[in-house]
């Protein structure tokens, strides 16, 4: 027996006022990112729903999109982030582990790599971060779509995740320092400087 994609949903997310958060974002940005992966999966339904209703048929619409697994999760965990918009949608322990996480990083040295199990216990617990663990989608895959989201629902009116920007900034650094130094390379002899 197939449960309801709604399961996911511990409460209906679209409140009046995240409606015309998002409206108020449409207007100065008629076309959200979001727009264009519904569109890239064939979804002609619009967001953010209206009623539950309207949330079944487009979470049906993503489950039976072409897309492959990672894409269609990576779809339902951006739904799933306007849950973080209500702090009541979220487990009531939720500010407490997003210290804890905090904590937890304070230790490590700012020169060691973090594995993808180290950011993982850095995540903060809310309903998209539990479905995105579950599912194992990964930490870069994630990022993505929370940046997404951030975009879609305007920076400064977001307080975003913690542990985020750490695992964020921590993977940044490690790439710096793999990348080659511009003065390594030898300058062209036949170039001049402008």
């Amino acid at each position: 027996m197939a449960t309801s994609p709604l399961t996911l949903f511990p409460t209906f997310p679209y409140t009046p006022a995240l409606l015309a958060h998002i409206g108020s974002t449409r207007a100065r940005t008629p076309t959200l990112l979001v727009d264009h992966l519904l569109a890239l999966a064939g979804i002609t339904l619009l967001y953010p729903p209206r009623d539950e209703p309207a949330l079944l048929l487009l979470l049906q619409a993503v489950e039976d999109s072409a897309f492959d697994r990672l894409k269609r999760d990576c779809i339902l965990f951006y739904l799933l982030k306007d849950l973080d918009w209500d702090p009541s949608a979220t487990s009531s322990s939720s500010s407490s582990a997003a210290a804890a996480a905090v904590a937890a990083g304070a230790g490590k040295e700012e020169d060691t790599e973090m594995d993808e199990d180290e950011v993982e216990d850095l995540v903060v617990p809310t309903p998209a971060e539990e479905f995105a663990q579950r599912r194992r989608i990964p930490v870069a895959y994630r990022l993505s779509m929370h940046a997404l989201w951030l975009l879609d629902h305007g920076l400064p009116s977001v307080r975003p995740s913690p542990s985020l920007f750490l695992s964020c900034s921590r993977a940044s650094a490690n790439e710096l320092d793999s990348a080659p130094s511009p003065t390594s390379q030898t300058p062209d002899s036949n170039s001049t400087p402008h």
